[in-house]
């Protein structure tokens, strides 16, 4: 899919390619090709990383522990909705609260909102994850409940990187996105290799919250930083 979307995006920019030099800036288009890039491999990166559980279980786990880890991935696979609510409600605003305080501060009252609604909601399903697994797979599958408790808490960690990496991907440097995310990735391969032999099903599951969390501190670390330099020279 992704190269066919690519393949399509190149073919329609080839079609109206003297359209778009005669009304952009060369040097502006440069600039938003190069950036362009930079996030676009790093959504790749990102989509390495996010399945770097299912590679590596299945060359530590046999079949049947690979099926029930399966099963607690797709139970949460409608729960990716509320990521989806996080960057519809506060991407589109983020361009605006990088660069202006009063924006920026309402942009954040607004992020913890919806994370604490978000939170209280994934912590209500999480109460309620045997019964999830049980009704929708039978009493057989009970090695999915655990799995599936920690996968919750790790959407709720991967809706909370949303708002703090859009702010950064339209900063004044957006290639730290890509820096990270390419650190997110060797942390995940190595927590992988300790955790998944160590505790199986768990342990897979604990490797997208660790890899989440760093993601998530390294962005608020980052826009620290520029904030710093931002608002203080300003």
């Amino acid at each position: 899919y992704l190269a066919v979307g690519t393949l399509l995006c190149l073919t329609v920019l080839w079609m109206h390619r003297d359209a778009i030099r005669s009304t952009v800036n060369p040097e502006a288009l440069k600039q938003f090709l190069s950036t362009s890039a930079i996030l676009l491999t790093a959504a790749i990166v990102n989509i390495i990383s996010g399945r770097l559980d299912i590679y590596f279980i299945s060359g530590f786990s046999d079949k049947i522990d690979v099926g029930y880890y399966g099963a607690a991935l797709r139970a949460t696979s409608i729960m990716t909705i509320f990521a989806a609510v996080t960057a519809v409600l506060l991407v589109p605003s983020a361009p605006k609260a990088a660069v202006r305080q009063d924006i920026r501060k309402m942009y954040l009252i607004k992020t913890m909102t919806i994370l604490l609604i978000q939170f209280v909601l994934l912590l209500a399903i999480a109460a309620f994850s045997k019964e999830i697994i049980f009704f929708l797979y039978g009493a057989g599958f009970e090695k999915s409940i655990v799995p599936l408790r920690i996968l919750i808490f790790q959407i709720f960690i991967a809706s909370a990187v949303i708002p703090f990496q859009a702010l950064i991907q339209v900063g004044p440097k957006p290639g730290e996105v890509f820096k990270t995310h390419l650190k997110q990735l060797c942390i995940g391969v190595l927590c992988c290799l300790v955790l998944i032999p160590a505790f199986g099903l768990a342990g897979a599951a604990v490797v997208g919250v660790i890899t989440n969390l760093f993601l998530l501190s390294s962005f608020l670390s980052i826009q620290r930083k520029i904030d710093k330099k931002q608002f203080h020279q300003s």
